[in-house]
């Protein structure tokens, strides 16, 4: 079982499901003092990594004919809010 997975919402043929794997690693500039005064004194380093939710979003298809849309929780929430006001409309 994949414990990555947080929810899922269904909304009749479409399928939702949000998932913290879907980052992708950006790698910045760390400042000066955040170089000299970090520990384990590293002042060399220049760059530092940081995570950020992948913006686009996993389309799968079943058998019974139901479209999964797998993302970050952020992305997800996007598309769900987008959704809802499709189907008030």
């Amino acid at each position: 079982m994949n414990t990555q997975v947080l929810k899922k919402w269904d909304f009749g043929k479409v399928r939702l499901i949000e998932n913290l794997i879907c980052v992708q690693t950006k790698w910045v500039s760390r400042s000066w003092r955040e170089r000299w005064f970090s520990f384990p004194w590293k002042p060399f380093k220049k760059m530092k990594p940081i995570l950020i939710p992948l913006e686009r979003v996993f389309i799968t298809k079943e058998k019974d004919g139901i479209k999964t849309y797998i993302g970050h929780p952020i992305v997800i929430e996007k598309l769900k809010q987008e959704m809802i006001k499709a189907l008030v409309k």
